[in-house]
């Protein structure tokens, strides 16, 4: 069963009201989707044309997210064959009572630390819980979408061959502004634990395709008991009111713990990073100001 979470969070001045839904794992996604009645109807899902959706149904969106979006995880892969390793040890010599060779000045001063020794300094394992923002405006092309998430997924590769762990999860955010007041609705499904290996077939479809977005996404908004009608800003996104990642993360911080790091396809996109430029985002993880 999902986990409904909800929380009044001050961002400069506006009090955001906050609600989540959140999903341990992407069966418990289509089985609500399947299940669910429609709550509001202005939100019944469009025709699916795979220039926008990605996809030709709502069945083959159910599909992908049940088994995996193959194509990406074909290109991942072949990223990954050609990835360099950047997990290394420390090493260092060291005086200490045994080891390799003796040191002479001190085995002459029959000092007891007179051998030298190798010591190795791994780098220790630093958790970061990640949330991945989908949303984005309906002028993004389905494969900026892919793209994006490619980035996304070959730097937490990368990282976590340099001894870092990521509890990874797939996020979209449906909101509106007042003046001194803001709604905001969290669709969270959980895509991989810091105690699990990668298995790119699962993650790939619901960090890469717009369908998961554009159909299981309008699709759960239309269903899902917290959800509020936010007029024609179906798919406004944090990134898109704030432009910046400081005061989303901020806001996740307040849902979802002061561990949680919020990162957005959009801004991916905008700004055409590369792995180099998401690697120095999440460097930055440990600088995060709690929301008030």
């Amino acid at each position: 069963m999902s986990v409904l979470r909800s929380k009044d969070v001050n961002i400069n001045g506006i009090n955001w009201r906050a609600k989540a839904e959140i999903y341990d794992n992407t069966n418990e996604v289509v089985r609500d989707c399947q299940t669910r009645p429609v709550r509001l109807n202005k939100y019944r899902l469009e025709s699916v044309s795979p220039d926008f959706h990605g996809v030709r149904s709502y069945e083959e969106a159910l599909e992908f997210l049940r088994n995996g979006y193959q194509p990406v995880v074909e290109r991942l892969r072949s990223s990954l064959k050609v990835m360099p390793t950047e997990y290394k040890s420390i090493v260092s010599v060291v005086n200490s009572h045994q080891g390799f060779v003796p040191s002479v000045p001190l085995a002459l001063k029959n000092l007891p630390n007179s051998m030298l020794d190798m010591q190795y300094n791994f780098p220790k394992h630093k958790v970061l819980d990640v949330y991945y923002d989908m949303t984005a405006s309906c002028s993004t092309e389905p494969e900026q979408f892919i793209k994006a998430g490619k980035v996304l997924l070959e730097t937490i590769m990368l990282l976590e061959r340099s001894g870092y762990k990521f509890n990874l999860y797939g996020v979209q955010t449906y909101c509106q502004k007042g003046n001194c007041t803001g709604d905001l609705d969290f669709f969270c499904v959980k895509i991989k634990s810091s105690d699990k290996p990668f298995d790119l077939k699962r993650m790939s479809y619901p960090l890469t395709h717009p369908s998961f977005f554009r159909v299981i996404g309008f699709d759960w908004q239309g269903k899902s008991p917290i959800t509020r009608d936010v007029g024609s800003m179906r798919g406004m996104g944090l990134y898109y009111l704030f432009h910046n990642l400081s005061e989303p993360t901020r806001i996740a911080q307040a849902m979802f713990g002061d561990n949680a790091f919020y990162i957005s396809c959009a801004q991916i996109i905008k700004a055409e990073w590369t792995t180099d430029e998401v690697k120095a985002v999440f460097s930055n993880v440990g600088t995060k100001t709690k929301a008030s």
